[in-house]
């Protein structure tokens, strides 16, 4: 006997669908933007948007604000005396998502702000953290941050897996379900290294994470293994090196790497911002290199900027905020203005 579904029994389905289809999607937390020399009000109806669009870029699950504000609440305790950088991975964990988006709104006069939009993420327990930037008229506020909606939902959807064997130059790569994987697709590959640790309580937060290098898939096997080969310039690959697509070429495009273009960018002394060395990591006698990259547009303007090495949350941070300020001499290919990618070691060091 054929069944048919009655009009509840369709609505069912359908509830079911999307409650499945939101289920596989990255969950992530918007924390209401930093006001700075600007309303309260303000920042939270900015914040309400950026929530609004990403939603609408369909590719995150975006927890609402007053569930949001209910789980923090009962673990204030955990989150008391925390800070800033360790307090948003803390909250990672708290609100069990893998990308906190961390932002603040600097009003320059009337008619200029700063939109800063950090996001942090601890994917297998290692800390990615990165940055936009953007000076805009308080008429290209919204379209702004519908732009930077899209750039965010493309960095948090990043599909993953790991290397599972190794084979002479073959490097198997098996991904998460769902990865739509086709060959001669790049992809980034990281590292876990030593544990990052709270510097006021020494709890570890997480783990740092190093930048391996590019590998190129070579050859299909199933839906999710993959044969791929190092490129130039990647170090050695180990077993459960961890893999995902190159969210920067797919947010970004047309973007030159360094390399290719005819003029470089330089520096620009008038705005150099120096990396502030937080007081509680020199007295944690935290030192040493940051490698950041960074995405220069067509004006020497920082749009983004990413860490491929850290060295401390805290640290990362500081040299996130000053270098998102830096502007270079445009890069030029035919004598034009071109956006280029360009990679920029920070050093922290303690005084001798």
């Amino acid at each position: 006997m054929k069944r048919t579904l009655t009009p509840i029994g369709v609505l069912c389905y359908l509830l079911l669908a999307i409650n499945v289809a939101s289920a596989e999607l990255p969950r992530v937390a918007v924390l209401d933007l930093k006001p700075e020399k600007i309303s309260t009000n303000k920042a939270i109806a900015l914040s309400k948007h950026l929530r609004k669009a990403l939603r609408k870029a369909g590719k995150v699950d975006v927890i609402e604000r007053e569930e949001m504000g209910k789980i923090l609440a009962k673990h204030k305790d955990q989150l008391k005396g925390c800070l800033e950088e360790e307090c948003v991975i803390k909250v990672c964990k708290i609100l069990n998502v893998e990308d906190v988006i961390a932002s603040s709104i600097l009003k320059i006069n009337s008619k200029k702000y700063v939109l800063y939009i950090k996001f942090l993420s601890v994917k297998d327990n290692m800390v990615f953290n990165r940055a936009l930037r953007a000076e805009v008229t308080k008429e290209e506020l919204p379209d702004r941050i519908q732009d930077y909606a899209s750039i965010l939902s493309n960095a948090i959807f990043v599909s993953a897996g790991k290397v599972v064997k190794i084979d002479k130059d073959d490097i198997y790569i098996k991904f998460k379900n769902g990865n739509t994987l086709s060959t001669g697709v790049f992809l980034r590959t990281v590292r876990q290294s030593e544990p990052i640790k709270s510097l006021k309580s020494n709890e570890i937060l997480g783990h740092k994470k190093e930048d391996i290098g590019e590998i190129e898939i070579i050859e299909i096997i199933e839906d999710t293994l993959a044969i791929a080969k190092k490129q130039i310039r990647c170090k050695e690959i180990q077993l459960d090196d961890k893999v995902m697509l190159k969210e920067s070429s797919r947010i970004f495009k047309d973007v030159n790497k360094l390399w290719k273009v005819e003029v470089k960018p330089k520096l620009l002394k008038k705005y150099y911002v120096e990396p502030k060395y937080p007081e509680i990591a020199k007295r944690s006698k935290i030192e040493g290199q940051i490698m950041l990259k960074l995405l220069l547009g067509t004006k020497g303007q920082v749009i983004f900027v990413e860490v491929l090495n850290s060295l401390h949350p805290l640290c990362d941070a500081a040299a996130i905020k000053a270098v998102s300020q830096w502007r270079f001499s445009p890069a030029k290919e035919d004598d034009k203005p071109v956006k280029v990618w360009l990679v920029q070691p920070i050093r922290f060091e303690l005084d001798k």
